[in-house]
């Protein structure tokens, strides 16, 4: 869905050997431009090249495909190794537009995949972000929002995506997701998760404000402020920790 410069297109297209149909797609007009250059470079002829906006795919294309890679926009902190003006080009607000952008770009991920189909029904979501707020929390989101699972990734390496983090806790299936370190894995800091889609048909529950979850709590609050949960460490620092009894903290 975000294909440029099309690395990924070209790989997934090596897997299926030039065969069958690979749309690779992305909103901006001119980074097309690249992924049809690294295409026609590597010899793709099973690829179709469109540029639609993310939010119009399942318009377009609902139920339409059998499986769909999203490599969401993100923050690029997975990059801060080889790209260190990363910390300083990026606030907390860009961190919640980004996490805004992943949650409706996985909804329209998952509406255009075809549940019923043979060989896929498969969505692979991926982020070059180390941030909770735009893997494990953009996840969550989406199997609260959609008849899905999550499925094993079938990597061999990788670490266990978080079931909970500070004051966040998510479904225990998070950990088949996969988490990578540039200082452990010696790659990009990178999030995958492999999401199996179960029925076609739209499934957005609206539970009563006494029946949200604490992560969905959370994301409410968020949402409104535009700040992410603190550690119980800072917390403290800041002079909030909770007294006892004697009044100590």
């Amino acid at each position: 869905m975000c294909a440029a410069p099309g690395g990924k297109t070209s790989h997934i297209a090596t897997l299926m050997k030039n065969s069958g149909v690979l749309f690779a797609n992305d909103a901006n007009l001119k980074r097309c431009t690249a992924i049809i250059g690294n295409l026609h470079r590597l010899g793709v002829n099973n690829a179709v090249v469109t540029n639609l906006s993310g939010h119009d795919f399942c318009k377009t294309h609902p139920n339409g495909f059998d499986r769909i890679l999203l490599d969401a926009p993100c923050s690029g902190t997975g990059v801060i190794w080889k790209d260190p003006s990363v910390k300083m080009s990026k606030d907390s607000q860009d961190i919640q537009r980004r996490h805004t952008l992943q949650r409706e770009l996985i909804l329209t991920a998952l509406d255009a995949l075809d549940a019923k189909s043979p060989t896929g029904g498969y969505l692979v979501y991926s982020t070059c972000s180390v941030l909770v707020e735009e893997n494990e929390a953009v996840v969550q989101y989406a199997l609260s929002k959609r008849d899905c699972k999550l499925v094993p990734t079938g990597l061999e390496i990788g670490i266990p995506g978080y079931t909970k983090f500070r004051d966040y806790r998510f479904h225990p299936s998070l950990e088949l997701t996969r988490r990578y370190y540039p200082h452990v894995h010696n790659i990009d800091g990178f999030f995958v998760a492999k999401i199996k889609k179960l029925k076609n048909a739209k499934s957005e529950p609206k539970p009563k404000p006494e029946e949200k979850t604490a992560a969905e709590q959370q994301e409410s609050n968020a949402e409104k402020t535009g700040k992410f949960p603190k550690s119980p460490k800072q917390q403290t620092k800041n002079g909030k920790g909770k007294k006892n009894k004697n009044g100590k903290k």
